[in-house]
């Protein structure tokens, strides 16, 4: 039996220069398969398994369907296929996931739907059906365009491989695409990254994430590293990449509108952001499903188990594979919301932070604040508080203020 999502509420943006409609929320659907783990990956994914996903689709479809019907199907204005490799499925059974998310939410006529691809995975007629069954936004996991790179990390595409994905994308009809880069990896030198960057913009994408690399305990890179097989990336190195990427993508058109992600900017106005994504940091609602996943609906955050067979398992028992909830009261979910905020470039208004949480955000955090602004990681100018531009490089610092 479902015990899970009751109605959301639909929340106003929490920052703005005057008053938003309000967000609706989105739908994340977790396929966990891959063909190889990378070694730098902390999400729950394994190598595809076919005997266990004949048994995770069926789970999955059916907790959809009960969520929308618990919710009496509501409004949901974006669609995010993350993984693992979602690329890596039939064509045929991720179109029917999203028929599924459509029957099952009352999917908006001009949602965005995103699926993350791998290069590799790619063929011109995945992509057809793809786009015939309603898929409008890929998301393509290069991560670098240096072969070297690749192979340190446990990718099993090449450079060519990635070219080729987006030769195909465009031929498929996909006009909004996104191209994920890692800097700081394994046998990475600034003159190698400044190579990646160029390699990414000559292809024209529409939006880019740039992430720098973090080592998350348990992973195979952080476990090399911590035996001395890897050398551990250097900080200052990592952090001369990331100033020269934002400056490399401002001159070419894109705009930075959250710290690892840079959108290209349209020619009749606006910019090519990612719709679904932005409501994690405007701490919107979203409903998640998959093993591992997670929701925000009605104030509480819901996660499901993190096994792949014991989220099979507890759907086709009980229909419910929660694994924890947790309600936040007032202050957290305000410090949460704060933290979430300032990953924006826009930062947050202060004024009607206060007036949607009841809370004076530079007084209720003054303590762990005062110190950040006197180094300078903080902008309180304008109404607004933002990271700066040291901000930006030292923002999980910044951050501990508000846990």
């Amino acid at each position: 039996m479902w015990t899970g999502w009751a109605d959301p509420v639909h929340h106003s943006q929490a920052d703005g220069p005057a008053p938003q409609p309000a967000v609706l929320p989105g739908v994340y659907v977790h396929i966990p398969f891959c063909r190889t783990k990378c070694t730098y990956s902390a999400f729950v994914s394994g190598d595809f398994d076919e005997s266990l996903a004949a048994r995770y689709l069926p789970a999955l479809e059916r907790e959809i369907r009960a969520a929308g019907e618990a919710a009496r199907r509501p409004h949901v204005d974006s669609v995010f296929f993350g993984g693992g490799t979602p690329s890596l499925l039939p064509a045929g059974e991720l179109v029917r996931l999203v028929e599924v998310v459509r029957e099952s939410f009352d999917v908006a006529r001009d949602a965005e739907v995103t699926v993350e691809m791998n290069p590799g995975t790619l063929t011109p007629e995945k992509l057809a059906a793809y786009r015939e069954g309603g898929v409008n936004r890929a998301s393509v996991g290069v991560q670098s365009f240096d072969n070297a790179e690749l192979e340190a990390i446990g990718r099993v595409h090449d450079a060519d491989d990635a070219r080729a994905a987006v030769r195909m994308l465009r031929d498929a009809g996909f006009d909004n695409f996104s191209l994920d880069l890692i800097a700081g990896l394994p046998l990475q030198r600034i003159e190698t990254w400044r190579r990646n960057l160029e390699s990414a913009i000559a292809l024209e994408p529409d939006h880019l994430s740039l992430y720098l690399l973090e080592l998350h305990p348990g992973t195979k890179l952080a476990r090399d590293v911590e035996a001395g097989r890897v050398v551990r990336p250097d900080d200052d190195v990592a952090a001369t990449m990331y100033d020269e990427m934002v400056d490399r993508l401002t001159e070419a058109g894109f705009v930075q509108y959250e710290i690892s992600n840079f959108a290209r900017t349209m020619p009749g106005g606006g910019d090519r952001r990612s719709r679904h994504n932005e409501k994690y940091w405007l701490d919107a609602e979203y409903f998640g499903f998959g093993v591992s996943a997670h929701g925000y609906v009605n104030g509480e955050r819901r996660s499901n188990v993190r096994s792949i067979a014991g989220y099979a398992d507890a759907i086709e028992a009980t229909g419910d594979a929660t694994h924890e909830r947790i309600r936040l009261d007032a202050r957290d979910r305000a410090a949460e919301a704060a933290f979430l905020g300032l990953r924006r470039l826009a930062g947050i208004d202060l004024a009607r932070f206060e007036e949607r949480y009841g809370i004076n955000l530079m007084q209720a955090f003054a303590e762990g604040l005062d110190p950040l602004l006197e180094a300078g990681l903080l902008d309180p100018s304008d109404g607004r508080l933002r990271l700066t531009r040291s901000g930006l490089l030292l923002s999980n610092e910044v951050f501990q203020a508000f846990v």
